[in-house]
């Protein structure tokens, strides 16, 4: 499959899996509401933004197929919160690559890691988000549980001591 094959070399993992084993709760944004990345009520792909958007969660029940894309990085220790802000904005950075190459020539949608981060300082919500076309919300943003998809996929969620696990998924038919 051409996501794969683009994907391969770039991650730690990939897993394909139907959109219907995907379990959207609204339990996870409980956790968003508690603020703890600090982009609640401050970006258009964060709740309250997206909160319990059922239009949303359908668009991408409406694909039949999902890659879960996972990539591992080291840290310098456990604490190393640089480290892990470095990974992930490393793993968006593919995610992104992945959007300027496959641009939309096909049907596909993606769910990140974390806050969207295309901004420095998002519009929300005074005014429109500056780049729709390329913003995507995380997966705990729309409800999923990561530890869960990463045991439906049978990935591993937990890479050990001094590393950080970040997940996507792109939906696609």
């Amino acid at each position: 499959m051409m996501f794969e094959e683009y994907l391969k070399d770039k991650v730690s993992d990939l897993k394909e899996t139907l959109v219907e084993k995907i379990v959207f709760s609204d339990e996870l944004w409980k956790y968003c509401a508690a603020n703890s990345c600090g982009k609640y009520k401050k970006s258009w792909m964060c709740p309250p933004a997206i909160n319990n958007d059922r239009h949303l969660i359908e668009k991408y029940r409406a694909f039949n197929k999902v890659l879960v894309i996972s990539k591992v990085s080291p840290l310098e220790d456990p604490f190393d919160l640089e480290g892990m802000e470095a990974a992930r904005a490393a793993f968006q950075r593919i995610l992104f690559d992945f959007q300027k190459h496959f641009g939309t020539d096909f049907r596909y949608s993606l769910l990140g890691a974390g806050p969207c981060s295309i901004c420095e300082k998002c519009t929300y919500p005074g005014n429109p988000c500056r780049f729709p076309d390329l913003a995507f919300p995380s997966l705990e943003a729309l409800g999923i549980n990561v530890t869960e998809l990463a045991n439906t996929c049978k990935m591993k969620y937990n890479n050990g001591v001094n590393t950080v696990t970040y997940f996507a998924a792109v939906f696609y038919d």
